[in-house]
């Protein structure tokens, strides 16, 4: 039984929009007038409806139908869960009332150039055609003005484009954009029409809004005839944005949320738990996709990373060639934006998710419908964190309600893998509405793979606290709580100079909010926890859990026992018996390490193979065949396994190595009329000349994919130079490959100083 299952029918936490949250300096007045102000606002101008019912298919479109005024001009906010078909049932009342309204416009604006093909591709289906879809994309210079046509009944934009953002390389919108804006709205303002505006995934274009983009939203005053929001993961910096978009529907709000009631069936969520992967190393993940791909599973990659998914979609290296193998070429879907999330309209050229491919990338964690049978959706979070402070994480930096977006893609019932680090320990009393049962299973699972935070190592002696679970209903007040201290500390200068302007608080949330709220461990810090606690008490609306892995400590003396197993069972086949010494490391090393959990990181990995090949090695002495000097043998035995061809990244090693270590064979002197086989002394050979900076980087890479090398005794060329590295990777190769003795022949007057072949 898994965790989850003790958690059945537990309530869907998520963020309410509650009309509190939308008046002005509650919470710095009295109780009386507060509770006058929230009444005379409800009844004036801001409404929150009943929960909108799901159909029996967990749809919301009828109920949503019945509360949906396009008649009354209002801000209509819609917060509904991630597949309760908010998109099409919008689409669909939307296009019965223009049919019948012929003096209506529609504006749909979308936070990512991404979702406009997406949107177009959606209308089309409903009937519409090409002559009645204006698309952002044609938006080319301010002298063409096709947009002007009247066939055109929607528009599809983006919301930079509404709110004039110019991005970050210029510091005006171009004046083709602007144009568009001006001569747009003046047209519908002299032909007297109405436009309703659509902001669909609002949660994707909070950064956008300011308060220069507030003043361009004002071209469409006159026009307006409501504003209808959708998104399924609001937060408390949706607050602001919903009140400067309210202004221009006189500050009239009304709120529908539908109910999270799971109807339908949910994917099968799998968590895998590993400290041992990061923008260059990705282990973890090669050994997955290797498991999906023998599962025949059709999958895609969202990453945090867009360098790490530049090295996932390398044909050369893993996983990339194994699923170049599976599936031709991959689909990049990097963004152009480095994490996603700035103010810059993206070109319209940038590679978009396609589900005729194996797309791996960035820049579809939301807006992206993923409709694949068999399918298994690979979502990468960031690895774990280096401290208490806050960190870049990608294009999950805005916190957990990325993650929840993300996980929401996978529209078809399939697998998801999220691979993600350990979370902290969890501060158990912070947990909420549970029974006793309930917690005992919670706290137990997560025990099991949390990290105690005194283990945890950062600089300048700053603690890493436990990690405290933090509902939805509190966001708004961890900011408010920030604001006030603000205030509190600043009262002395307000007070001494009335001209100071007081920052306003919705300012202060759309300006401050995401950082506060995701300095917390909960709500981004350390998303692991997050996705932890959401799986464990199933929180995903359309993945339930149905498995976590991680590797359990290691357990030394255990390994040894199986190390002796594999070894006696290895030596039953008479075969293996004079195989040479390398060929039998090769052979064991890939049959133990085969066995042992995915999950272990890099560098018990490495640990581990390095105490495989001394049991070998001892073996080998007790068998009567001469010890060598292990410190120097495993690092050339490791990489010089010239028939180990598992990987192209081990075969381009192994490929490297041999070059330099066959330059050395080659530079032996062979015996002759009684005189022993030898080596020159490296100054009179000199076989590397020219090829120093080569070599150092090759011996650095391997000990960055060893660390283990640095532990346990073999730490080989350290700190070295690069004028050093030739004599001393030549010595290394000889002792290494030979057993040596000293040899002084002398040159006339001169002894030299060589090695004999002993």
């Amino acid at each position: 039984m898994n965790v989850n299952d003790h958690f059945n029918n537990f309530p869907i936490d998520y963020f309410n929009l509650e009309v509190l949250n939308f008046i002005d300096n509650v919470g710095f007045r009295n109780i009386e007038e507060a509770n006058a102000h929230l009444k005379r606002s409800i009844q004036q101008l801001i409404t929150k409806e009943e929960p909108l019912e799901l159909n029996s298919n967990g749809y919301i479109k009828d109920s949503l139908a019945e509360k949906l005024n396009l008649n009354v001009r209002n801000t209509s906010v819609i917060n509904c869960a991630v597949g309760q078909g908010k998109t099409t049932a919008i689409l669909e009342i939307v296009k019965e009332h223009i049919l019948s309204n012929a003096n209506t416009y529609i504006i749909i604006a979308v936070p990512l150039v991404s979702l406009i093909s997406q949107y177009k591709k959606d209308l089309l289906n409903l009937g519409f055609t090409e002559e009645q879809i204006y698309s952002y994309e044609n938006i080319r210079n301010k002298d063409q003005i096709d947009y002007l046509n009247p066939l055109f009944r929607i528009h599809l934009v983006t919301v930079n484009t509404l709110l004039g953002n110019p991005g970050d390389n210029a510091p005006l919108q171009s004046e083709a954009k602007n144009s568009y804006l001006q001569k747009l709205s003046k047209q519908f303002g002299d032909n007297n029409k109405k436009v309703i505006f659509i902001y669909d995934e609002i949660h994707e274009a909070i950064r956008n809004f300011s308060k220069i983009g507030e003043a361009h939203l004002y071209y469409f005053s006159k026009v307006i005839a409501k504003n209808i929001l959708l998104s399924a993961t609001y937060n408390v910096q949706s607050i602001p944005v919903i009140k400067m978009l309210s202004k221009l529907t006189d500050n009239k709000i009304q709120i529908l949320e539908s109910k999270r009631e799971v109807i339908n069936e949910q994917s099968r969520l799998f968590l895998h738990f590993t400290n041992s992967y990061n923008t260059s190393s990705h282990t973890p993940i090669s050994q997955l996709v290797r498991q999906l791909i023998r599962e025949d599973k059709n999958i895609d990659i969202l990453c945090y990373s867009k360098k790490l998914c530049k090295n996932l979609l390398d044909p050369n290296t893993e996983p990339g060639n194994l699923l170049t193998e599976k599936f031709g070429t991959l689909r990049d879907c990097t963004s152009n934006l480095e994490d996603n999330q700035n103010n810059t309209d993206e070109d319209i050229s940038t590679n978009r998710y396609d589900n005729n491919f194996c797309n791996i990338g960035t820049n579809f964690k939301s807006g992206v419908s993923i409709n694949k049978e068999d399918h298994a959706f690979i979502i990468i979070l960031p690895p774990k964190s280096k401290g208490p402070y806050f960190s870049n994480n990608g294009i999950f930096t805005e916190g957990i309600n990325s993650v929840i977006q993300s996980i929401a893609r996978q529209r078809t019932i399939g697998e998801i893998h999220i691979i993600l680090p350990h979370p902290i320990l969890m501060d158990y009393s912070s947990l909420r509405n549970m029974s006793e049962d309930q917690r005992n299973h919670f706290i137990q699972a997560y025990n099991e793979i949390a990290i105690d935070p005194n283990r945890t190592r950062n600089r300048n002696g700053v603690t890493t606290p436990l990690v405290r679970y933090i509902p939805f209903s509190e966001h708004f007040e961890i900011i408010s709580n920030k604001y006030s201290e603000l205030i509190t500390r600043l009262m002395t200068p307000y007070l001494r100079n009335s001209n100071l302007d007081i920052p306003d608080l919705y300012d202060y949330i759309m300006e401050n909010g995401e950082m506060i709220l995701t300095l917390e461990g909960f709500l981004g810090k350390n998303l692991s926890s997050f996705v932890t606690y959401s799986a464990f008490t199933n929180q995903f609306y359309n993945a339930r859990l149905a498995g976590f892995y991680y590797a359990p400590a290691l357990d030394e003396e255990e390994f040894r026992e199986v190390m002796r197993i594999a070894y006696e069972e290895y030596n039953e086949d008479s075969n293996n018996t004079h195989k040479h010494l390398s060929v039998k490391y090769g052979e064991l090393r890939d049959k133990i390490i085969g066995s042992i959990p995915l999950s272990y990181d890099s560098n018990t990995v490495a640990k581990l193979k390095t105490e495989i090949y001394k049991y070998v090695t001892t073996q080998a002495e007790i068998s009567g065949i001469p010890p060598r000097k292990l410190p120097l043998k495993y690092l050339a035995v490791e990489y010089a396994n010239f028939n180990d061809n598992s990987t192209p990244e081990r075969r381009n090693f192994s490929e490297r190595i041999k070059t330099f270590i066959d330059k050395v064979h080659n530079s032996m002197i062979a015996s002759v009329n009684n005189e022993p086989a030898y080596f020159k002394n490296y100054e009179e050979v000199k076989i590397f000349e020219n090829e120093e900076n080569e070599l150092l980087n090759l011996i650095q890479e391997i000990k960055e994919k060893n660390p283990a090398l640095k532990l346990n005794g073999a730490n080989f060329f350290r700190n070295i130079k690069l004028e050093d590295i030739a004599p001393k990777f030549y010595d290394y190769i000889i002792d290494s490959f030979y057993e040596t003795a000293s040899y002084r022949p002398r040159d006339g007057e001169t002894q030299k100083n060589y090695k004999r072949i002993a």
